[in-house]
């Protein structure tokens, strides 16, 4: 989604705490779900559980800023 794509979209504080619930939470699945699956194909896993928790880590940042989430410039 370009900026001028993002302008457009609106999340209030309340959003943006459900969304970084909503990665802790995928990224804690996608670790029990590795254990399932094939030794090729758990890294990748790993990888994606890995950009969920840190993309959640940035946006408790944020929110601890006391910025009304990133999209508003925080």
């Amino acid at each position: 989604m370009g900026d001028d794509q993002a302008s457009g979209f609106e999340a209030s504080l309340e959003d943006w705490q459900r969304i970084r619930a909503a990665l802790l939470y995928l990224g804690r699945d996608l670790q029990h779900r590795s254990f399932a699956v094939s030794a090729e194909r758990r890294p990748l896993l790993w990888e994606e559980q890995d950009r969920c928790l840190a993309l959640a880590e940035r946006l408790e940042r944020w929110l601890q800023a006391g910025a009304d989430g990133p999209a508003q410039g925080g």
